[in-house]
């Protein structure tokens, strides 16, 4: 598609609780016609970029915000709850739940890469109310005593 399209900016909507990209002070729309609006002004900043980076031809293999927020408004909006099920089933066989017992420097390797996420994770599934993480992930691991700081034996 040619780029038809001069100016790129960002604009908050509904009192700053959405922002959408206006390409010409007119708004992004998803595949299915709908307003392209996202709920952080970083995340509309980085769909602005996107379309300001494109040449006279439009490559949407080069806009991956910009496909992932059109998905989002178009089909994860309309049962979001259903989206929320599928990707909560895939919890219990996710490898961060699943951790080396050796050697020591992978365990802690992987207790300062995943523990994050999977605190993040608690926090989110509070949010949402009814979600667990699977028991291997509802614990920190421990290390054992053949385990010092900076992962290397005692």
């Amino acid at each position: 598609m040619k780029r038809f399209y001069e100016q790129v900016s960002t604009a908050s909507v509904d009192d700053g609780q959405r922002f959408e990209v206006l390409l010409d002070a007119r708004g992004v729309r998803t595949p299915m016609r709908r307003p392209l609006q996202v709920p952080s002004p970083s995340l509309a900043d980085a769909i602005a970029e996107e379309w300001r980076a494109q040449d006279d031809e439009i490559d949407v293999e080069s806009m991956p915000s910009t496909r992932i927020a059109a998905t989002a408004v178009d089909r994860v909006a309309e049962d979001r709850e259903g989206y929320i099920d599928q990707i909560a089933a895939f919890g219990g066989t996710d490898l961060v739940c699943y951790r080396a017992q050796a050697p020591a420097e992978l365990v802690v390797r992987q207790m300062r890469v995943w523990q994050p996420m999977l605190d993040w994770g608690g926090d989110v599934r509070w949010r949402i109310g009814r979600y667990r993480w699977p028991a291997a992930c509802r614990s920190t691991p421990r290390l054992t005593g053949a385990v010092t700081r900076g992962g290397r034996r005692a």
